[in-house]
């Protein structure tokens, strides 16, 4: 994998961002998500 030259996030949280919750609730609004397949536990926007 390519080293994010620069970055001074951790290596373990590089892979761990979430989409950021206006724009799902805006792309929410429309197509009702019933499920974040991309999201860990921790940074999930839908319910199970």
């Amino acid at each position: 994998m390519t080293d994010f030259t620069g970055s001074n996030t951790p290596a373990e949280h590089r892979d761990s961002w979430r989409t950021p919750p206006e724009i799902f609730a805006a792309l929410n609004a429309e197509f009702v998500f019933q499920l974040d397949a991309a999201a860990s536990e921790k940074n999930r926007l839908c319910r199970l």
